[in-house]
C-alpha cells in the first residue's frame, strides 16, 4: 500500500513536470491572501474525488501563512423491504409469512483544522495543521411480521434504534507545490484521536416490555490516517 501510494506521488510529479511551461515558478507571484479554496482527492487512476473522505472539503487563507480548513461529511440511506414465505405440505397451506422492515441510516460529521504554512520556495510550501470534529449519527430499523401456522396466526413488531455521536483531534504534515497561482498540488499525512459513544435499544415487541434492552458502549482510538494527495483550486 505504502509503495503504492510512493509511486502514485511519482507519478503526479513527472505528470506535473509535463506541464513547465504553465507551472508557476515564481513564488512572490503567489498571493493567497484573503482567497478560498477547494479541496479534492487524487485517486489512484488520476480522478478527482472527495479529499480526507469529506463531502465537501474548503479553506480559507487569512494571510499567506494561515489557513482555515473545514470539512463536512453528510451520509443517508434509507432501506425498505418486504419478503412473503408460504410452506406447503402435500396440497394444503402449512405456513406463512409476511415481514416488512424500514431501515434508516443518517450521519453527519464537520471537521475544522488550522493550517500554518512555512515559506514558500520554488513555489513549494510545507505546512502543519492540528484539528478538530464532531459527528452524529441516527439509525432506526423497524420491522413487522404476520405468521400463520395451520390455523394460529400470530403478529409481532420489532424495532431498533442507534444513536451516536464523535470527538476527535490530529495532526498534519503536508507540502502543496503551486502549479499554477491557483493550483496547488499537495500530499499529506495525518494522526489522530477519536472518541465515540453509542447507545441503542430495542424492544422487541412494542406491548412487551420484559424483552426490551438498553446498550450503551464507549470506544476511544488512535491511528494514523495515512497519505492522502490531492489538488487545491484557489478564487
Amino acid at each position: 500500500m505504502l509503495k503504492t501510494k510512493f509511486l502514485l506521488f511519482i507519478s503526479i510529479l513527472l505528470l506535473t513536470f509535463s506541464f513547465n511551461s504553465f507551472a508557476q515558478t515564481d513564488s512572490s507571484k503567489i498571493d493567497l491572501e484573503g482567497k478560498w479554496a477547494l479541496q479534492f482527492g487524487i485517486s489512484r487512476n488520476f480522478t478527482l474525488n472527495s479529499f480526507q473522505g469529506a463531502t465537501f472539503s474548503g479553506k480559507y487563507h487569512f494571510t499567506n501563512n494561515s489557513a482555515l480548513r473545514i470539512g463536512i461529511t453528510v451520509f443517508g440511506h434509507s432501506t425498505k423491504s418486504n419478503n412473503n414465505k408460504n410452506n406447503y405440505n402435500a396440497d394444503t397451506l402449512y405456513s406463512s409469512s409476511k415481514e416488512e422492515s424500514t431501515v434508516n441510516d443518517n450521519w453527519i460529521s464537520i471537521q475544522f483544522q488550522y493550517l500554518y504554512y512555512a515559506k514558500m520556495t520554488n513555489s513549494i510550501s510545507a505546512y502543519f495543521g492540528a484539528g478538530v470534529q464532531s459527528s452524529r449519527r441516527f439509525v432506526s430499523q423497524y420491522s413487522n411480521t404476520e405468521e400463520i401456522y395451520m390455523s394460529d396466526e400470530n403478529f409481532s413488531y420489532r424495532s431498533k434504534e442507534l444513536s451516536a455521536y464523535g470527538l476527535g483531534a490530529d495532526i498534519l504534515i503536508g507540502v502543496e507545490w503551486f502549479v499554477r497561482s491557483n493550483i496547488g498540488i499537495l500530499a499529506e499525512y495525518s494522526s489522530g484521536f477519536n472518541y465515540e459513544h453509542r447507545e441503542s435499544e430495542a424492544p422487541k415487541n412494542k406491548n412487551d416490555a420484559e424483552y426490551y434492552y438498553e446498550n450503551k458502549s464507549d470506544t476511544y482510538s488512535f491511528s494514523p490516517h495515512g497519505v492522502k494527495f490531492g489538488v487545491s483550486i484557489y478564487f
